[in-house]
Formats: structure tokens, C-alpha cells, sequence
């Protein structure tokens, strides 16, 4: 007895095909689908860590910087400050006097690195940063380092008038909490093309520093609000950065700590 072999048939095979190839594009849909979902995330994993380092730079800068010296420019594109190079508490202080002499605690927070030429601040509410010399709403705030005395009990700084002012006796106003900055430079964070800008120069004058602090950004936006309780030591900060179609926008608002 002839054993019978019985195969496919045409229609058969090109029904196999065609349930192979709509299974062969959904699989590959699903592939590509998932593909591009990593590649959109590792790509704004990155984008994310490129700009982190500046913008956490920024916030804790902006956090530390001399009350009342917060200033933001016309255009919103740029914040300026100066940062905190050292602070501490005095004993007594030339205050509407003849004396030329600070007396403050000892040690006072990195008082090492004060030298002659830095500014000496106290209460510097409504503090006049646009040009030397710097005065605050209510007079003199800000007088220069001439010399600093460290002893084992306390530390002296001797102050003079800033260059181009005249010495009119000491500081307008005392701090209520007895509290002296010191300050040596100006920084300032601007949008420059589409980077983020770090610039920094002394007070005293001199060249401007500058290094780009973040690739791809599309805007910058800096603010005070006016009408706020702690409208100078506020700052609303929207940086909008975008690489290749992704996009992540920063909205801080970041409260300056120090308090006059």
C-alpha cells in the first residue's frame, strides 16, 4: 500500500506569510516603539545632568549672597549679587562716630581671608549696587577693609571710606543683630546665545571673569517681585532648556538667607 505525502497547498503558504509578516510588524513596532522611548529618556537623563551643576550653582550662590544685594536686569535675562566672603557678629562698631575701628567676635566665618580693599557691610537694606561708592537707602553701609588684628580675644578690622568717598563716620545704622559682611566681587548669571553664563569680577575693578555654566538654553527669566514681604530676598528663576527635541524647564524661587 502506496503511503499518500500530501503538502501545501499555494494558498496556504501565502496565508502563512502574510500572518508572519503582520506579526513581524507589530513585533517590530513594539521594538522600535520601546527603542525610542529609551533613547528619548536616556537623552533627557542627559540633558538633565548637563545643566544640573549650573542651576544647583546658581541656587546655592544666590542663597548665600549679601542681603539686600540682589539685583535683576531690565531685560530678566541676567540676576547679579555679590556672594558672602566672610560674616560674623561684632562687639561694637563705628556707627555715626569719629572711630574708624570694627570690633567683632572672634573667629569670625573664613575671617582669613579677609584682606585690605575688601567692603565691610552692616545693615545693607536697600543697598545701591549700580556704582562705587555704595550706599544704602538710609546712608553709609559699606566702608573698606584697611587692615585686620587678630588676637587671642577678638579680631580689629580698621576701616576707611570706599575709593572715591569720603569717610563720614563710620556706618548710618547699626545692625539689629550686630551682624558684619564682607564682600570682594560681584557675580552675575546671564543668557548668553543659548548658554547660561557665569561672570565675576571684583568690586574694586578689574578684568570680568567668565565660564559658561550650561549648554542649550532656550530663555531665561529672573524676578523680584515688588509686592512680596521679602521682595529683596526673592528671586523667581525659569530657565527653559531644550536639546533635540527634549525640553525641561527650571522654576525656583529662591529665598536669600541672610537677613541684615
Amino acid at each position: 500500500m502506496r503511503s499518500q505525502m500530501r503538502g501545501f497547498t499555494l494558498m496556504e503558504i501565502v496565508i502563512v506569510i502574510v500572518l508572519l509578516g503582520v506579526m513581524a510588524l507589530f513585533t517590530t513596532q513594539f521594538i522600535g516603539s520601546g527603542t525610542r522611548l529609551y533613547v528619548d529618556a536616556a537623552a533627557r537623563e542627559q540633558l538633565m545632568n548637563d545643566v544640573r551643576f549650573g542651576v544647583e550653582r546658581l541656587n546655592r550662590e544666590l542663597r548665600d549672597a549679601i542681603p539686600g544685594s540682589v539685583s535683576v536686569a531690565a531685560g530678566r535675562e541676567c540676576v547679579t549679587f555679590w556672594p558672602v566672603k566672610a560674616v560674623t557678629r561684632y562687639l561694637q562698631a563705628p556707627v555715626s562716630s569719629a572711630s574708624t575701628t570694627l570690633i567683632q567676635f572672634l573667629p569670625a566665618v573664613n575671617s582669613q581671608n579677609i584682606n585690605a580693599g575688601d567692603l565691610a557691610l552692616i545693615y545693607p537694606a536697600g543697598l545701591d549696587t549700580a556704582s562705587a561708592p555704595y550706599r544704602c537707602s538710609h546712608g553709609d553701609c559699606a566702608l573698606q577693609v584697611a587692615s585686620l588684628v587678630t588676637s587671642a580675644a577678638q579680631q580689629t578690622v580698621t576701616l576707611q571710606a570706599q575709593s572715591g568717598a569720603s569717610y563720614n563716620g563710620g556706618f548710618a545704622t547699626a545692625s539689629p543683630g550686630q551682624r558684619v559682611y564682607y564682600a570682594d566681587r560681584v557675580v552675575s548669571y546671564c543668557q548668553r546665545g543659548s548658554q547660561l553664563q557665569r561672570s565675576e569680577q571684583r568690586l574694586a575693578g578689574g578684568a570680568v571673569q567668565s565660564s559658561a555654566m550650561a549648554d542649550d538654553l532656550q530663555t531665561a527669566s529672573f524676578s523680584m517681585e515688588d509686592t512680596a514681604f521679602n521682595s529683596s530676598g526673592e528671586v523667581m528663576i525659569r530657565l527653559l532648556f531644550s536639546r533635540r527635541g527634549e525640553s525641561i524647564q527650571f522654576s525656583h524661587l529662591v529665598e536669600v538667607v541672610n537677613v541684615p
